[in-house]
This record gives C-alpha cells, structure tokens and sequence, in this order.
C-alpha cells in the first residue's frame, strides 16, 4: 500500500512553504549576483559586467547552495519556513552527495544549455549569412577546413535547435506538475530525488490553508493546458504544412490547378501576383471573384480597387490611395480608427 503523510517519519511540506522558501532564496541568489556584478564592474568595467551577467548569476547560485546545502546546513529561505531535504520517501535525511549532486544541476547544468544555445544560434545565423553571400567557393572550403572540432560540432547541432529551445518547456511542465502535486518545484530535484519536510510536527488539528492549495492546482491546471495548446497549434501548423506539399505535389491537384486556369478565375492574393502583370485590378471579374458589388470599390477613389490592401480595422482600399492618404491623416477614412504607416501590408 502507498505511503500516506501520516505513515512519513517526517511529513512532506507543502507547496505554499516551499514556494516561500524558493522566493527567500532566489532574493539572496540576486542579491549576491548583483555584488558579484559591481566588484566586476569596478575591477573590468560595465561593458564586461553586462557581458558576463549570466556568469555571475551561475556563480551566486553555485556558491549560495556550496556554503549551505552542500554544506549540510540549511538556506535562509529553509529556515524561514523551517524546511530540510528528505530522501524520496521522507524516511531519512538526503545524504551529502544527493544534495551536491543537486546544486550542480542546478547551478551549471542550465547555464551550459543557455551558452550551447546562444552558440547554435550565432552559428545558425552565420550559416544563413554565408548561404546568402557570393563568396567564392575556395574562401568557404578553407574556413570550413579551419574551424575546430568544437564549432563543428556546433554546426551539427543547428538542425535540433529549435528541438533544444523545447527543453524550457520541460521545466514548465515540471512547475505545473509541483503546483498540482506539491512535490519537486525544480527540475533539478526531481532529477535527484530531493524532497522538502517540515523539520517539525504538524499536530493533527492544525488547520490547513485549503484556499492556496486549490489555487495553486489551479495555476498548475491552466499551465498545462496552456502548454497542451501550444504544442496542439505547432502539431497542427506541422500538418497542414506536410498537406500543403502533399497535395502540390499530386496530379489531381495538379489537373485541378490547370482547370481553375482555364476558367481564368483567381481566388488568391499569391496567384494573382504570378505572370508577366503583378497588378491586381479588380475591374477584372475573374480576379478575386469572391468579393461582390461595392466590396470591389475603393473607399477614397471610388472605383475598383487596384492592388487592394487592408488596414488594421479591417477596411479595404487601393495601396496606393492608401499611402497618399496616410501622409496628412493618421486614420482610417471610414471608421477613424488610428494606423501606422508601419502597419500598412506592402504591395
């Protein structure tokens, strides 16, 4: 049979002192980061201490948890809510080497994946930057013979990094699952099995703080969901994607384009910019055939639109009536809605 909290030698902690706990802590954490940042700032300058910032975040934690967990004695944030690290079960204290284990990962593991992503990311876009560029080929076969193993091994890892990018959403997942169950509020400690206990006895007609906790499942439902959503929209884009080129690639969509040819009717915006004339004139019936009667017309020349385009509110007018209108007024001409020019859709 499962353990209950009452079976526990020491009981589990909630989430509500334990998110205490971690706000106390990180105050701390920041606190320290920002003297490290004004030491490094005094010694090497402000450009340097900008730099680095990420650096001395690393550091702080590394050394805030060395002098206190990994020192088996407790945060400020632990003995303000009165909290100690238990094993998985709470039948025992964690050992030193689970709790070193565990300011590691959370320390320098994140930081490594923070620097390794800013780097795919550099390469990335320098790879774009070289594809783009007439460079003779020479010149790119001996860069590409002078870069070492390490950026090499950088260049394979550009595929995957919007797959790496992805692993934030693990730590979401992983909060939404501390707010629902009240275990594990880092990555870190699920990975190392490091549980909170309250370092006292609860007596058993203590009141509990029912509101908070259903709030925080609560937040944690809405957290899951939001990032069910996400994951269901990039799903759905992927698919619609594979479908797109699924079906120009078929020879019935193929026989159908050529018949929608032959009638001569256009439907979209994209076909009819195709051809020796990229002029979209709507006196043409067969171009945009969906919009009727004075729908065609512009709402400042009055005629058929020619190049339509839409403004934020959603009125239709010709590009370039558009444009002459916009350099004296900064609003729509029918409903006074305020536009930017920014905001105008090119031609």
């Amino acid at each position: 049979m499962p353990e209950t909290q009452k079976d526990l030698v020491l009981p589990f902690a909630d989430a509500s002192a334990i998110v205490r706990s971690h706000q106390k802590d990180s105050y701390y954490e920041s606190y320290l980061a920002r003297m490290l940042s004004e030491c490094a700032a005094a010694l090497r300058g402000t450009r340097f201490a900008i730099a680095n910032n990420n650096s001395f975040e690393m550091l702080s934690k590394l050394v805030y948890l060395a002098l206190t967990t990994v020192m088996a004695k407790r945060t400020l944030g632990e003995e303000y809510v009165d909290l100690v690290y238990v094993s998985s079960d709470g039948k025992r204290l964690a050992p030193t080497s689970q709790k070193a284990w565990f300011a590691m990962s959370y320390a320098i593991i994140p930081f490594m994946i923070s620097k390794l992503l800013s780097k795919i990311k550099a390469t990335k876009e320098q790879m774009e930057y070289d594809y783009d560029d007439d460079d003779d080929d020479d010149t790119n076969n001996d860069s590409q013979e002078n870069t070492s193993w390490s950026q090499r091994a950088v260049t394979k890892l550009v595929p995957w990094y919007q797959w790496l990018r992805k692993l934030n959403t693990l730590m979401e997942i992983n909060l939404a699952i501390f707010y629902l169950f009240g275990s594990y509020y880092n990555l870190s400690k699920r990975i190392t099995g490091l549980r909170y206990a309250f370092g006292h006895a609860i007596p058993e007609n203590q009141p509990s703080n029912n509101k908070m906790i259903t709030g925080y499942k609560v937040l944690g439902s809405l957290m899951l969901v939001k990032t069910a959503l996400s994951y269901a929209s990039s799903i759905t884009c992927y698919l619609n994607e594979k479908l797109v080129n699924s079906a120009a690639n078929s020879q019935d969509v193929g026989k159908l384009a050529g018949t929608v040819e032959d009638s001569g009717l256009i439907h979209d915006v994209a076909s009819a910019l195709h051809g020796p004339n990229t002029t979209i004139d709507l006196s043409n019936e067969k171009k945009l055939p969906y919009l009727k009667g004075r729908s065609r017309s512009c709402m400042l020349c009055l005629l058929n639109m020619v190049n339509p385009t839409s403004l934020p509110c959603g009125h239709c007018c010709c590009w370039n009536c558009i444009i002459d209108w916009c350099k004296d007024h900064n609003e729509c001409p029918l409903c006074r809605a305020k536009i930017d020019n920014q905001f105008i859709p090119l031609r």
